[in-house]
């Protein structure tokens, strides 16, 4: 599995893990096969600086960014009664 790490900065929605900080890295992967969002990207939140050099220090392989976040695509998954459970097999 292939995976990337990002340097982002941080924007009003995505200040999770310390508001005052500036830089946040993340990690991309591939959700495993045996995951109902198999094959789509997810990125790992690992860790937050207050300056990109800071940032660049410590993770030196990572790439600069912009912000990487995507919304998780369900469109795959069928509609199914929630008390229905017989279609889990």
């Amino acid at each position: 599995m292939k995976t990337y790490q990002t340097i982002e900065q941080s924007s009003w929605g995505a200040m999770y893990h310390n508001i005052n900080a500036a830089w946040n890295v993340y990690e991309h992967i591939t959700y495993s096969r045996n995951s109902i969002l198999s094959g789509q990207s997810h990125r790992v939140w690992m860790d937050v600086f207050d300056s990109e050099n800071d940032a660049r220090q410590a993770y030196p392989t990572a790439t600069i960014s912009g912000d990487t976040y995507r919304t998780p695509n369900s469109n795959h998954l069928t509609n199914q009664n929630s008390d229905d459970v017989d279609w889990l097999g």
